[in-house]
């Protein structure tokens, strides 16, 4: 069937709809040719000098020249990164605020956390910068340096080892509950609001167990002081190559990581965000970059907004039944 076959009003409306369109296009293409006008806000959920801190400041540094207007890094942390992504997902979508995202955006969510900002309907996914798997650690004198040494000594004492994370839901701990739940094991959770204090109890032995974002004990597994187990991502570490995976000892397709990227508010025009994604591309692809982030612990990674969309769209229900199975979620 042809338009004019159409009724007369039907008719009329989609000449009016074909015509709105044509006019919208110049609009929207002399939008994203004068942007930016102002300069860009990259928003920072964690603490100044973690490692998405330096990771967005490795990136803001060359986005400026990429975009011809300075890049301003603001931290704003709190509330397990809710603070921040509360703050850009009200901002103006206009492509100049940004918010540094992570897996917390999904295990906020799938946890019921107080004031979590769902990612899905109020974010454009831009780029993903980095991935990295989370580390477990154990005091040598726990005497366990495999993961299959650690599940023999919980089964015999269920419900006693203990391991430390940085908090219930996190990312460390969701993967714990996942690691536990297929080993068959009962272990006991530790969470600490403090990094500090919590490596501190680990060194003394308190918690002889730790799951952990990559960078955090670097140095003390590199001293002995503390035992490496495995890396939690499908494959090795590019800062640990020396250290198994979780699914190279015995758990097949087991692959969990933590990420950082860039995403702006709902609405943000797909042209604005098709030439931010460009310009993350390309700083990604730079040799002083890729060796800044690598030193750091991190794999880079680059993915587009469609497959970044998709892949967040993955982890949802994924940690929601992880959360379920924990008790986190009462649906």
């Amino acid at each position: 069937m042809n338009d004019r076959s159409l009724p007369n009003p039907a008719r009329r409306r989609a000449i009016a709809a074909l015509l709105l369109s044509l006019a919208t296009r110049p609009a929207l293409a002399a939008q994203a040719e004068a942007w930016p006008s102002r300069p860009i806000h990259i928003v920072v959920p964690f603490a100044a000098g973690t490692w998405v801190d330096s990771v967005t400041r490795i990136v803001a540094d060359k986005l400026t020249a990429e975009l011809g207007q300075p890049v301003v890094v603001e931290v704003r942390p709190g509330a397990s990164g809710s603070i921040a992504a509360d703050f850009v997902a009200k901002a103006p979508a206009d492509g100049c605020t940004l918010l540094v995202g992570g897996v917390f955006l999904t295990t906020l969510v799938a946890t019921n956390a107080p004031h979590a900002v769902d990612p899905l309907v109020s974010f454009v996914p831009i780029t993903r910068w980095t991935n990295a798997p989370i580390l477990i650690v154990a005091n040598p004198a726990a005497k366990v340096a495999t993961l299959a040494e650690l599940f023999a000594r919980a089964r015999r004492e269920p419900g006693r080892v203990a391991y430390a994370t940085s908090g219930v839901g996190t990312t460390p701990h969701l993967a714990a509950v996942m690691l536990a739940q297929r080993a068959g094991v009962d272990m006991l959770h530790v969470p600490y609001v403090n990094t500090n204090t919590e490596i501190k109890d680990v060194l003394a032995g308190e918690v002889p167990v730790m799951f952990t974002f990559a960078g955090t004990v670097d140095g003390l597994v590199k001293s002995g002081r503390l035992t490496a187990l495995a890396v939690t991502t499908r494959e090795r570490s590019v800062a640990w190559p020396d250290v198994p995976t979780v699914a190279e000892q015995g758990f097949a397709d087991f692959d969990v990581s933590t990420w950082s990227g860039a995403l702006a508010p709902m609405g943000t025009p797909p042209e604005v965000v098709s030439l931010l994604h460009r310009a993350f591309a390309r700083i990604l692809q730079e040799t002083d970059v890729r060796e800044k982030i690598t030193a750091l612990g991190l794999r880079v990674d680059g993915t587009d907004p469609p497959r970044f969309a998709a892949e967040m769209r993955a982890e949802l229900p994924r940690w929601k039944a992880v959360a379920r199975s924990a008790g986190l979620r009462s649906d």
